[in-house]
C-alpha cells in the first residue's frame, strides 16, 4: 500500500501546484486589465474558476499574491543576460547590443511599466521587483562599458539614456523602437568617445 499512498500524495501535490499556477495566471490577466490595486481576491477567484477560499489558502494577502505574480513574471520576461555580449569585443558593439536589448524588453513590458509607475507607492511587491530589475540592468551596463565603467559619470549617463521614459519619448515622435535604439546608441558612443579622449589626455 505504501507505493499507492506515495502516488496519491504525488498526484495531490501536482494538483495543488497546478491550482496555484492557475491562480497566478488569473491574477496576471486581471492585473493587466485592472492593475494590482484594482484587482480583488474575489475577481482572481472568478477568473481562475476556484473558490475565494482557495485563493486565500495559497495567498493569504493581496501583497503575497502580487509577489508571486511578479516572481512568475520575472521568469517569463526573457531578461537580457551577459549572453547578449557574446562575440562583441568592442565598446561600440556592446553598447549597441545593450541599448537594443533593453529597448526591446521595455517594448514588450510596457503595460507592466505603466502599472509600476501608477502603483509603486502602494504596492511593496512592485518596489522589490523594481530593485531586482534595477540590479540586473546595472550589471548589464557595467558589462557593456567594460573598463569605462570606472568613469564615475559613465554608468549614470547610460542608465539615464536607456531609461524606458526616453524610449517612450522617442517613439512618441514617430520613431520605431529600432530607430530609437540606434539613435541612443549613436549619442552614447559619441559621448563615451569624448570621455575616453579626455581621460587619455588627462592621463598623459
Amino acid at each position: 500500500m505504501a507505493p499507492r499512498r506515495k502516488y496519491t500524495l504525488g498526484k495531490r501535490a501536482a494538483s495543488v501546484a497546478a491550482t496555484r499556477q492557475r491562480i497566478i495566471e488569473a491574477a496576471v490577466a486581471s492585473y493587466r486589465q485592472q492593475g494590482i490595486l484594482g484587482t480583488s481576491m474575489q475577481a482572481v477567484a472568478r477568473q481562475a474558476d476556484v473558490a475565494a477560499g482557495t485563493v486565500l489558502y495559497h495567498f493569504p494577502t493581496r501583497e503575497e499574491l502580487a509577489q508571486a505574480v511578479l516572481a512568475d513574471l520575472w521568469e517569463t520576461l526573457h531578461m537580457p543576460t551577459a549572453d547578449i555580449f557574446a562575440g562583441a569585443d568592442s565598446l561600440g558593439e556592446r553598447v549597441g547590443r545593450l541599448v537594443h536589448a533593453l529597448f526591446a524588453l521595455y517594448e514588450r513590458t510596457t503595460e507592466w511599466g505603466e502599472i509600476y509607475v501608477r502603483e509603486k507607492d502602494q504596492v511593496q511587491a512592485l518596489v522589490a521587483a523594481e530593485a531586482q530589475f534595477g540590479e540586473a540592468v546595472l550589471a548589464l551596463v557595467q558589462q557593456a562599458l567594460g573598463p569605462m565603467s570606472a568613469d564615475e559619470q559613465a554608468i549614470p549617463v547610460v542608465l539615464t539614456l536607456t531609461d524606458p521614459h526616453n524610449l517612450a519619448a522617442l517613439t512618441r515622435t514617430g520613431m520605431s523602437v529600432e530607430a530609437a535604439a540606434d539613435t541612443v546608441t549613436e549619442v552614447l558612443l559619441a559621448w563615451l568617445g569624448r570621455r575616453a579622449a579626455v581621460s587619455t589626455v588627462e592621463g598623459d
